[in-house]
């Protein structure tokens, strides 16, 4: 990946088309454990490979492109959220980015993919899980992106976890 910044930062520009199509499918992942919206999700994706277009000659190390392009991606995710909030009440958001109780017991009991299990934690919970399993970010790649201590985001894992291992539990119970 590193061969292809060097040679997009130089104006080849089918190089960035490699670099997306070699990150595309973990960002979407990081962005939709963010925002429940998909129209939001390929929002923050769209924002976030155009400022990674942009901003391209900013990158210090070649070799750190993904995570420089997830984090540029989280603040977009982020930047939505903020606006969200200040245009809706804390109903609406709590209606439009958390499950209710009943969606969340719907999700839980129609099926047990990965998205409905970690719909039940929090969002930054959701972005190291989704980080950690499927993108396999180590927990200090992740704490650098986060701006966490690594202890902390290793703590949040943990407790994912075990969060993650009732729903289970539970679902297993309801269904056995």
């Amino acid at each position: 990946m590193k061969e292809f910044v060097c040679k997009f930062k130089k104006g080849d520009v089918s190089a960035f088309s490699i670099l997306v199509n070699g990150i595309k499918k973990r960002l979407y992942v990081i962005a939709k454990a963010r925002l429940k919206v998909d129209a939001d999700v390929e929002d923050a994706m769209q924002e976030a490979l155009i400022k990674v277009y942009d901003e391209i000659s900013t990158l210090k190390d070649d070799s750190k492109f993904e995570a420089w392009a997830t984090k540029i991606l989280i603040n977009e995710c982020n930047k939505i959220i903020k606006k969200k909030r200040n245009n809706c009440s804390y109903e609406d958001i709590n209606a439009e980015y958390y499950l209710s109780e009943k969606e969340e017991e719907n999700a839980v009991n129609s099926s047990l993919d990965f998205f409905s299990i970690i719909s039940s934690l929090d969002i930054e919970d959701r972005t190291i899980i989704a980080m950690y399993y499927t993108d396999e970010y180590t927990t200090k790649e992740i704490g650098n992106i986060l701006n966490l201590n690594e202890n902390t985001v290793k703590s949040k894992i943990k407790r994912a976890k075990e969060t993650m291992k009732k729903i289970y539990d539970k679902e297993e119970k309801s269904n056995g």
